[in-house]
């Protein structure tokens, strides 16, 4: 993921980045962006758990929690991922 990150131009830095998680990969990817100077929306979801929740906004992520539970996450045929 830092490797990722790393090679985005400014211009995509800029625009942020996205993902939906409510574990390791969540936390990851608020880490690596703050690394970069990007902003991170990590989409979880209702009940996850407080300890996740927290360490992801302490590394800087920005956290959705609109979500009742990861199924309703699933992309809809057709979404490019």
């Amino acid at each position: 993921m830092l490797n990722k990150l790393a090679s985005l131009s400014a211009e995509e830095k800029a625009r942020g980045v996205i993902g939906i998680s409510a574990g390791n990969h969540a936390q990851a990817l608020a880490y690596a962006a703050a690394l970069e100077g990007a902003d991170a929306l990590i989409v979880m979801w209702q009940g996850v758990s407080e300890q996740k929740l927290e360490a992801t906004r302490a590394y800087g992520g920005t956290v959705d929690l609109e979500a009742t539970d990861p199924h309703c996450l699933r992309p809809t045929q057709g979404t490019r991922r």
